[in-house]
């Protein structure tokens, strides 16, 4: 089941929560983790921080060390304190970058640079490359 955020469609890529796929008026999608709301964070000084958890620890160690930014689905759960969460809704796109910090083995902290609109910026649209290895993934799941 398709969920609107931000002008993107996003759907879950499977039963385990860690990425969804997004795309912009049924275009080609990409895949963006997903992170929950409990993780959001406002230091002293205005700055957003965000915990992004992974599935695994090498992903999360591999995205550390990501020089750029990229986009995560920030979801909030019905009920924080089971396990595993159960999805209630997206909240929003964020554009985030590592801040170099693990906070678990499978979780980093990033800075939020911005909420991803499809409808006020293009900028933030799945790239073509990304759009074809999420394409052929899908395509091998059936």
């Amino acid at each position: 089941m398709a969920h609107v955020v931000g002008g993107y469609d996003l759907w879950f890529t499977g039963k385990a929560h860690w990425k969804a796929h997004r795309s912009v008026a049924g275009g080609e999608a990409d895949m963006v983790p997903v992170t929950w709301t409990k993780g959001w964070r406002r230091d002293s000084n205005g700055s957003n921080f965000l915990e992004v958890w992974f599935e695994n620890a090498d992903e999360a160690q591999a995205r550390s060390g990501d020089a750029g930014p990229f986009v995560v689905a920030l979801a909030e759960a019905k009920d924080f304190e089971v396990v595993p969460r159960v999805f209630k809704e997206f909240r929003g796109l964020f554009e985030v970058e590592p801040t170099g910090t693990i906070l678990s083995p499978n979780s980093l902290e990033t800075r939020i640079l911005r909420r991803v609109d499809a409808n006020k910026t293009a900028v933030a649209a799945p790239t073509p490359a990304a759009a074809k290895k999420a394409k052929a993934k899908k395509s091998k799941m059936g």
